[in-house]
């Protein structure tokens, strides 16, 4: 399993990765999701994650091979930035079903065009993540979910689904999300 890593972390390996491409005179664009985006946003409690998963298209094996050289220099996983797990690759999916917004960072590099996904389109990915998390084995996406609601001050599975109303979210389309989300908020009363 991959070591988990903070977001001052994560700002050291895109740095040496800006300083990389620079040398290499290659420009890329990430589009940060999941839980780097939590971690920009303070929404994740226990502040790390393993990766940057972006909504992008696949990195050149030249763009690949210098993220892993930047994981083995840091001593974090070569897989540190990636798009694996963003709707199977299909950018142009995701793009159209999270409608999402992005966030330009300005952290001062010259060849990362960096972005990161605002709080709606977080919880809507997590949403759409969380429905199918004991299919696809992914244990993290739906405490993620909780966090955020948690993060937005809503105390109830009646304002959980008015929050997710909010940002276009029926849950009432993801059936499983919202009987888990009304079994923890009850249990949290």
């Amino acid at each position: 399993m991959a070591r988990k890593i903070d977001l001052a972390a994560f700002k050291e390996s895109l740095a040496l990765l800006d300083k990389k491409l620079a040398q290499a005179n290659i420009s890329i664009e990430i589009k940060a999701i999941g839980g780097f985006a939590m971690l920009y946003h303070q929404i994740r409690k226990d502040g790390y994650t393993q990766d940057i998963d972006t909504v992008t298209p696949d990195y050149s094996s030249e763009v690949q091979t210098l993220i892993e050289e930047v994981g083995n220099e840091l001593d974090i996983d070569a897989n540190w930035l990636n798009n694996d797990n963003v709707l199977d690759n299909d950018v142009e999916t995701a793009e159209l079903i999270l409608e999402p917004f992005w966030d330009r960072l300005d952290w001062g590099f010259t060849n990362i065009e960096l972005y990161v996904a605002d709080v709606e389109t977080i919880l809507r990915s997590k949403v759409i993540a969380a429905e199918d998390d004991d299919l696809s084995l992914r244990t993290q996406d739906f405490p993620d979910l909780i966090d955020i609601f948690e993060s937005m001050g809503t105390t109830t599975a009646e304002e959980c689904i008015e929050q997710c109303l909010s940002f276009g979210v029926s849950l009432t389309e993801y059936p499983r999300v919202l009987q888990r989300i009304i079994r923890v908020m009850k249990s949290m009363d």
